[in-house]
Parts: structure tokens; C-alpha cells; sequence
């Protein structure tokens, strides 16, 4: 008996019967009820993400060269041209010895090539900055492309969709989303005594089944319930010989 229960077969072996099953069709749903599905072709980006220089950290827009050798004791001020505000692109353009105050996301004007961070500036007046820490070019900010470049691979066929990728998709302008349906699975329950199919209050009913669902649920399938009786299966709706 103890021999029979640990009695496994390999993962070779599990792996070998989904050759049985058919590849599921596919279909387009919303964004936002693809969560936990599996994307059924790949997709490339077709534009440039974000798109735009963006700002990584709440500062102000700079071209670098205008930073070079400030510190605490010697900083570099520069004449604040006017604020970036969110979703929306700069009407005006940095020279150097100018600045733009930016938050994070802000799209960088041109001219500008780096944010210096708020903590290492202060304004002096309406109109003066002073900056007590150099900054490189390209600092607290993402090129225009640095996430994806246009035509490259962003998700492959087979990815189950995660927050991440959802985000990643809506960024991209992505509202509907190329997914294979959910495969169907049959949850088996046992026959209650008194009744073909536990109902509330029953507590003879079979209390695996919630758990069963569930497993099959996280793992992507929708679920059918089955009734076990002797060597047959009987779908919901079905007449059960009493």
C-alpha cells in the first residue's frame, strides 16, 4: 500500500499528454480584462516609447554645460525660463544659462539634455536658480527611445499578461489585446446523498471543490463542474440517475 501511494510518474512523462490537446483558438478582449491571460502572437512596438526625453526625478531641465563646476561653494545660476507642465509639450526652448522647472514624467524641453535634481538647487529669486551640483548630459532622464525603439520586440507569443505588461501595453496605445481563449476544465465533485448537487447548507457536499476552482482559475482555465458518479461524468443541467 505505501508503495502504490508514492507511486509518480516523471514530469517527462506529464509534460508527453498535452501533445493530446488542441491548441486553443484565439480572440481579442479589453485591456483591462486581460489580466492572467496568454498573448497569442508577438508584439512589436510601433512607435518610439516614451516617445519623448522624460524627466526620472522633480528638478529642473538644463543643458549639462551649464552645470559643469558648480558645488556648495561655487554654484552656477541660471535664469529659470518657466515651468513643464505635465502632459503637455514646452512651448519655449533652453539655452544654455537657462532652466526649466520639471517633474517627474515632465517632457524635457528642447535644448535641455539633463534634470538636476530639487534638492541640489534653490531659487534665489523669481527668475535666478542656483545650482550646487554639476550634472552629466543625459542625467535623471530617459531618452526618447530608451525604453523600446520602433519595430522591436516588446512581448513574445505565450506571455501570460502581468500588471506590468498591461501597463506596458497601454503605454504603447494597445487597448485590445490578441489572447488565446481560456481552455476549459472539468471540476469533479462528488454526489451528495440527498441531492445531484451540493447546495448551500449541505455539509456533505464535496468541500474540495472550492479549492479546486481556484486552482484552476489562477492557472488561467475557465471551470466546468462535473458530478462523479461510478465510472461517469455529468455536466450542470444534466438528468443524474438517482
Amino acid at each position: 500500500m505505501k508503495d502504490e501511494f508514492f507511486k509518480v510518474v516523471t514530469p517527462n512523462a506529464v509534460f508527453s499528454h498535452i501533445e493530446r490537446f488542441a491548441t486553443v483558438s484565439t480572440e481579442a478582449v479589453d485591456l483591462q480584462s486581460a489580466l492572467g491571460r496568454i498573448i497569442c502572437k508577438d508584439i512589436v512596438a510601433d512607435e518610439n516609447l516614451p516617445g519623448f526625453d522624460r524627466a526620472v526625478m522633480d528638478g529642473f531641465a538644463v543643458s549639462a554645460a551649464s552645470t559643469f563646476g558648480a558645488s556648495a561653494a561655487n554654484p552656477a545660476y541660471l535664469t529659470l525660463k518657466g515651468h513643464v507642465s505635465m502632459g503637455e509639450p514646452p512651448q519655449f526652448r533652453i539655452k544654455p544659462g537657462e532652466a526649466a522647472g520639471i517633474a517627474t514624467g515632465g517632457m524635457l524641453p528642447l535644448g535641455a539634455d539633463s534634470v538636476v535634481m530639487k534638492e541640489h538647487a534653490e531659487m534665489v529669486d523669481d527668475t535666478t536658480l542656483e545650482v550646487h551640483r554639476p550634472v552629466a548630459p543625459g542625467s535623471n532622464m530617459v531618452g526618447h527611445d530608451e525604453d523600446f525603439k520602433k519595430g522591436e520586440l516588446v512581448l513574445t507569443c505565450g506571455t501570460r499578461l502581468r500588471s506590468q505588461e498591461l501597463g506596458l501595453l497601454a503605454a504603447l496605445g494597445i487597448l485590445e489585446v490578441p489572447v488565446y481563449k481560456k481552455p476549459r476544465a472539468g471540476c469533479r465533485i462528488r454526489r451528495h446523498p440527498k441531492n445531484a448537487w451540493p447546495c448551500a447548507g449541505q455539509h456533505a457536499g464535496n468541500l474540495r471543490g472550492p479549492a479546486q476552482r481556484c486552482k484552476v482559475l489562477r492557472h488561467g482555465a475557465a471551470v466546468r463542474r462535473q458530478l462523479c458518479r461510478g465510472k461517469r461524468f455529468y455536466n450542470r443541467g444534466d438528468r443524474v440517475p438517482g
